[in-house]
């Protein structure tokens, strides 16, 4: 499972709303709900997490945390 840190790195950067995060880096709104929602973020496409990292100026470690599914062991 994938834990997606956005929305602490949202608060950190005064970064209120998936718009305005839209605006800074160029991804659709869509694409930042699933982060942001956390649905199906397997789904989006590593330059879209770096873009963020860019903004954010973080590891990748930093908005992206892996969780081991304990069930597939």
């Amino acid at each position: 499972m994938l834990n997606i840190k956005i929305k602490y790195l949202m608060v950190d950067h005064n970064i209120r709303t998936i718009s305005e995060l839209s605006r800074q880096t160029g991804i659709s709104r869509d694409t930042l709900n699933k982060i942001y929602d956390n649905t199906r973020p397997e789904t989006v496409t590593l330059e879209m997490y770096l873009k963020l990292c860019r903004l954010f100026k973080c590891n990748l470690s930093d908005l992206i945390e892996y969780i081991p599914d304990e069930t597939q062991e």
